[in-house]
């Protein structure tokens, strides 16, 4: 089966400290991801949210050169009101 993408826990700034979520918190629904070519990949995925009108999440990913978990110097996160 496909083990990504998932939700994570962000607790530093190692590959140590990051921590799957546990089945009952992936809220990622009919995630996906494709590797087109050495260059392109396309994630799709629904979110799930329990959260309130106006609040605000936050959505961080990177980008590197392979699949495996680790530091990559390019990355990023976009804040969302709902």
């Amino acid at each position: 089966g496909n083990d990504w993408p998932l939700r994570y826990a962000l607790n530093g700034k190692s590959v140590d400290t990051v921590v799957r979520m546990p089945d009952e918190e992936q809220t990622l629904i009919g995630a996906s991801l494709q590797v087109l070519n050495k260059i392109q990949t396309v994630m799709k995925f629904t979110k799930a949210l329990e959260n309130e009108v106006g609040e605000e999440i936050f959505l961080l990913f990177a980008r590197g050169a392979t699949a495996t978990l680790g530091y990559h110097a390019e990355r990023s996160a976009v804040k969302i009101t709902l």
